[in-house]
């Protein structure tokens, strides 16, 4: 039983648990699924919001087996201060996709050319809202929330980056005119600096307002790709113009702008993160460390 219990408080046996976990409940959520017709052209918002679900359930649940941590602020779900954080991340997240966009506008490589009737406006914004927001929530509680979270237990901070980023990226392969720049240029511009945003502020309402901030005004007000997947914006846009500016098929994730502007915020992240003293050591260390200052 002792074997046992040393093992079940190993941060590597929490990781292999809470991803158990969410994909036991992600697939116990979808059964539901046989039993209902969902309605055409919500199957993704629905998968989504599954996904979001079964991911906020597993810290929810790991906060008190297998971490046994003392409040919903280890898992990352602190309802301090979370109003302010989600609207300065909504916000953040927002302008800087359309300042991207703003500056591919200029040589012409980002056109509007139209706008859908004002009267469908209420169901595209109603639409994009939870299709993003369930994205943003999914994403954010499996990267950052499960394996950043996670990993930083087991590496440390800087391998934690390194590896959730790279997971990140490459799970971005999957997707629609993916390539490996794309998947590079997501794991630096997203990867990190979304890593690094959760490190200062310890809190995954900033980093996943940002997420959803960026996706919805660039897929459905902004109407263009989204990580290499179309979808119908409330304006008609085309992109067009050299790709490594532009991102091609992929969208302006694979720009080499975003990339700068990646590499800019996540640099700038990563040193905040350094000053308030957010960088840690893996916990083996630290507790080998006290061990010895005992001694």
């Amino acid at each position: 039983m002792d074997i046992v219990k040393k093992l079940l408080a190993l941060p590597f046996m929490h990781l292999l648990i809470e991803l158990g976990l969410f994909f036991v409940l992600s697939l116990l959520l979808s059964l539901g699924l046989l039993f209902v017709e969902v309605p055409r052209g919500w199957q993704d918002v629905i998968l989504y919001a599954i996904s979001a679900l079964a991911g906020v359930i597993t810290l929810l649940l790991a906060q008190r087996w297998p971490e046994r941590l003392p409040s919903v602020e280890g898992v990352g779900l602190s309802p301090r201060h979370a109003l302010r954080d989600s609207a300065l991340g909504l916000f953040w997240g927002s302008i800087l996709v359309a300042g991207v966009l703003g500056l591919l506008a200029l040589p012409g490589w980002y056109r509007v050319t139209g706008m859908i009737a004002p009267g469908q406006i209420p169901a595209f914004l109603l639409h994009g809202l939870l299709l993003f927001l369930a994205g943003a929530i999914y994403e954010e509680a499996f990267f950052r929330g499960i394996i950043f979270r996670l990993l930083e237990r087991i590496v440390g901070s800087w391998g934690a980056v390194v590896l959730s980023a790279a997971l990140f990226g490459l799970a971005h392969l999957l997707n629609p005119h993916a390539t490996i720049l794309s998947a590079l240029t997501i794991m630096v511009e997203a990867g990190v600096t979304f890593a690094a945003i959760y490190m200062v502020t310890r809190s995954l309402w900033a980093v996943t307002a940002a997420h959803f901030g960026w996706n919805l005004m660039q897929g459905t007000i902004l109407g263009a790709p989204v990580s290499g997947i179309a979808f119908p914006g409330i304006l008609h846009a085309s992109l067009s113009g050299p790709e490594i500016w532009t991102g091609g098929s992929f969208g302006v994730e694979g720009s080499l702008i975003t990339l700068c502007l990646g590499v800019f915020l996540a640099v700038y992240f990563l040193r905040l993160a350094q000053r308030k003293g957010q960088i840690y050591t893996p916990e083996w260390m630290r507790k080998l460390l006290l061990k010895q200052q005992i001694a």
